[in-house]
């Protein structure tokens, strides 16, 4: 009978042992698995690098130096364990210009160049830099119509153009107009987009709304959403957190968060309580100082800047895409849409230019009218 106690006691914490040791091992993995920030400083082939990972941003940030000259690269990615993520740099030479063609096994790098004290786009340096280069082919549709628009090339994109009373939707399947209003609006500064919505408030009041429609931006079909709160006109957009919408009410002193998907509406400050801004992290701050900042900072790797020249700004430096400046509209990840004259263009570092659409309206009136997904 002891035998029998004996073996049960040490099967027991046999168990436990195992499972305590699983435990540690499920801890550990998860540690080292899991997304966090993270700086590593490496050289490879005498090019210093700095490699980091920013959760917030979703974003891998590299800034290479070279002869002292720093080379800077952003890329949205999901997070890797591996760290080190530069292989091989092999570096290109002419009279101006120095490229940097960047190797790695998880990352995909465009060539890093600079002439003339700054760095450049690949697309901009010489012919003779360019043939060592793949460089991009970018096919053109055959141009066509709709009602006043001209489109040249959709790109994968669905586009959502603001006719005074609604939209007109394009896409490569389809183009229609979707009706809203029975009047014409001609300030329609609240409408605001987020990752898969179009947020239109009811512009059929006059000083506030508590009524939206909402647009699915994959196929255009609308929705209401009755707010049971109102917001003035005269709200300023903080910022758009994937489908969260953060409003600051002036009028009423209320920051609200709209999260458009769940169609919920949270009141995150007030008068008498600090609101919610966002500096490169979460900040509880008065609403009159919320109001002094007018908007989030920090929520993209890259911005865009048209000064001297169309530039992407990444790591307090900048990459010059166009020698002119444009008209910018907005920008996605490492895309910037802008207008030169009454045509809309994109950039992006992979493709370079590409001509989408014209529209003889936009000499005039162009401001919160386009909308790209």
């Amino acid at each position: 009978m002891a035998t029998e106690e004996l073996k049960k006691t040490k099967l027991k914490r046999r168990f436990y042992l195992l499972v305590f040791v699983l435990l540690i091992v499920v801890i550990s993995c998860y540690n080292f698995l899991k997304v966090k920030n993270y700086s590593r400083e490496y050289s490879r082939d005498d090019v210093l690098i700095k490699e980091s990972y920013n959760k917030e941003q979703n974003s891998y940030l590299f800034n290479f130096n070279y002869l002292d000259e720093d080379y800077v690269y952003a890329l949205y990615k999901d997070y890797s364990w591996q760290k080190k993520l530069v292989k091989k740099i092999d570096i290109l030479k002419n009279d101006n210009e120095t490229c940097l063609v960047i190797k790695s096994d998880y990352l995909n790098f465009y060539p890093l160049c600079r002439s003339n004290g700054e760095q450049i786009s690949y697309l901009l340096t010489s012919e003779e830099m360019k043939s060592n280069f793949n460089l991009p082919n970018i096919t053109y549709e055959e141009e066509t119509k709709y009602n006043d628009i001209t489109i040249y090339n959709y790109f994968y994109h669905n586009y959502y153009l603001w006719n005074y009373r609604g939209f007109d939707y394009l896409s490569s399947s389809k183009n229609e107009k979707i009706d809203l209003f029975d009047k014409d609006i001609y300030d329609p500064k609240l409408i605001i987009k987020t990752d898969n919505y179009l947020f239109v408030p009811d512009y059929n009041s006059n000083y506030y709304f508590s009524k939206v429609y909402l647009i699915n931006a994959l196929n255009g079909k609308v929705s209401t959403w009755d707010l049971s709160k109102t917001i003035y006109f005269d709200s300023i957009v903080l910022g758009v957190i994937d489908n969260e919408v953060y409003l600051l009410d002036k009028h009423e002193d209320i920051e609200w968060k709209l999260n458009l998907a769940k169609k919920k509406i949270e009141k995150i400050g007030s008068k008498n309580k600090n609101g919610l801004f966002y500096d490169n992290e979460w900040l509880k701050l008065s609403l009159n100082k919320i109001s002094e900042e007018k908007e989030f900072k920090g929520l993209n790797s890259i911005t865009f800047s048209s000064d001297k020249g169309l530039k992407a700004n990444i790591l307090d430096n900048y990459i010059k895409l166009k020698n002119e400046d444009v008209k910018i509209i907005g920008f996605n990840n490492d895309t910037v849409y802008y207008l030169i004259d009454d045509v809309l263009y994109e950039y992006s570092f992979t493709f370079g230019e590409v001509k989408l659409l014209s529209k003889f309206e936009w000499n005039f009136n162009n401001l919160n009218t386009i909308f790209i997904f």
